[in-house]
């Protein structure tokens, strides 16, 4: 039989086990909180998390807030050790500012006058103060991770735990590499001074529009202009397929070796080696939007080249003869060129 006594055990059991449970969940939320909103602070010991565990804020026992890594690596410093710890407060004016035990401020992040600031720990180990419509006041400048180049499904993703330069990305615009082969021996004593499909002093570009945000012409209709052949690019509304090809003005010199490489966020996906010109249309999978195009061409080739011979001085019937006159000869010829862009279709 149940009687009065034990329902009341009951009851107070279950509201001490509905409270300690509540307070494990607001100790743990505490714990592993990324951030610090208007008016909360960090006493001596405590910290803040980012969301992945990789990078702690502690404000420790010797008054300095220090950023760690999950190596306990040391990423970022108020350099405030040494003084007698007392807090470290967001305030309400969206100033982050570290106290000793004094209220003397030893440090501050210099963000007053951004009422509703806050403070977060982030994933990419960088720690920044954001007004209250999430706009960057302040930061450790910390970020940690780069672009990296999948070359199996030709994608980009970031990786906040790598370090080093971006393979690829947004803003990455890649040193382009020079194209690699044997050379053909006959054109070992080729013009000197080359021909070209861009670079010359007669080049000449016809982009239909700038990106914004890189700089670079855009990759939906482009043309690349030399003195004696031009490069163009075209992306095909509707289907993203990026068609691109090289030429000379002149039909006939277009016959010869030719050599062509595109590089997408850097990184080579043809490859073309033959005696007409080249010219491919590539799949949005090999070159998807937000890509850097670069392509490459040489070409050499035989043409008339124009050169003046001496002929001595020599006397006939009706007076003297020679000196310089115009020879034309068959001999070997370079092109070379380069066109960069970024795929927006």
């Amino acid at each position: 039989m149940v009687t009065a006594t034990h329902k009341l055990r009951r009851l107070a059991a279950a509201i001490l086990f509905a409270v300690g449970t509540a307070m494990i969940g607001i100790a743990t939320t505490e714990a592993i909180s990324d951030q610090l909103n208007s008016n909360d602070e960090l006493l001596p010991g405590e910290s803040r998390s980012s969301s992945n565990g990789k990078y702690r804020l502690v404000y420790q026992w010797d008054g300095n807030l220090v950023l760690y890594d999950d190596n306990d690596v040391v990423m970022w410093a108020s350099n405030t050790a040494a003084t007698s710890p007392g807090r470290a407060a967001m305030q309400s004016d969206g100033n982050f500012v570290v106290y000793d035990s004094n209220w003397t401020s030893v440090w501050a992040s210099g963000t007053v006058g951004n009422s509703g600031a806050y403070l977060l720990v982030q994933n990419d180990g960088n720690v920044v103060i954001y007004s209250s419509s999430s706009s960057a006041l302040w930061s450790t400048d910390t970020a940690t991770g780069r672009w990296i180049w999948n070359s199996g499904d030709m994608s980009c993703t970031w990786d906040p735990s790598e370090t080093g330069d971006n393979e690829c990305g947004p803003d990455f615009v890649p040193d382009v590499p020079e194209i690699s082969g044997e050379e053909d021996p006959a054109f070992e004593e080729a013009d000197e001074d080359p021909q070209g499909f861009s670079g010359a002093s007669e080049t000449d570009d016809y982009p239909q529009e700038f990106d914004a945000q890189t700089g670079l012409p855009s990759c939906n209709s482009y043309t690349k202009s030399g003195n004696v052949g031009y490069i163009a690019v075209q992306t095909v509304p509707g289907t993203g397929y990026l068609n691109w090809g090289a030429y000379m003005y002149q039909v006939g010199l277009n016959f010869g070796w030719w050599k062509a490489q595109v590089l997408v966020n850097g990184h080579q996906v043809d490859f073309k080696s033959q005696y007409y010109p080249p010219h491919a249309s590539l799949p949005p999978s090999v070159v998807p939007i937000g890509s850097v195009v670069t392509i490459n061409v040489v070409h050499y080739y035989w043409t008339w080249i124009l050169e003046w011979v001496w002929q001595g001085w020599g006397g006939r019937e009706g007076g003297w003869w020679g000196g310089w006159r115009p020879v034309f000869r068959l001999g070997p010829q370079v092109a070379t060129g380069s066109l960069t862009c970024i795929k927006r279709l």
